[in-house]
């Protein structure tokens, strides 16, 4: 494993920042690992847990893609702790997609991208569209 990259390291620091200003409890302070793969690749592969991030990132994977793969493990790492929670269950989604959202990433491209999950993908994308928020928040 190598170092991360800065702008790694900067956008897990900001991100949990903002979680704990977002959701009112202290979050994790996972160790972050990166490996990269040194040929053309367009490959990668992660995991992620409230004590440690490993991501392995092929050098030809567009910088969004490598953000939006940090955020998702970062969306585990920050869950409750449960099975549930670090499966793709729908309140992992909605973490998920609340971090691609603050980030600014390119969300069909993201949602391209998640798509090997795409039930559930779909869903968090959908639940924290500005719109669906504000109507929830009228009914409520």
């Amino acid at each position: 494993m190598t170092y991360p990259p800065q702008w790694a390291q900067e956008l897990m620091l900001r991100a949990l920042l903002w979680w704990e200003q977002e959701s009112g409890q202290p979050a994790p302070a996972p160790s972050l690992q990166w490996r990269w793969i040194p040929r053309s690749a367009r490959r990668f592969h992660a995991t992620g847990s409230c004590a440690a991030i490993k991501v392995t990132m092929g050098t030809h994977v567009p910088r969004w893609r490598q953000k939006s793969v940090l955020l998702h493990e970062i969306a585990h790492a920050v869950g409750d702790g449960t099975h549930e929670e670090h499966s793709h269950c729908p309140a992992f989604w909605v973490r998920a997609w609340r971090f691609f959202r603050w980030a600014r990433l390119p969300l069909r491209a993201v949602l391209l991208g998640e798509r090997a999950y795409r039930r559930g993908a779909l869903a968090g994308y959908r639940d924290t569209r500005p719109a669906a928020a504000s109507r929830s928040r009228q009914r409520g």
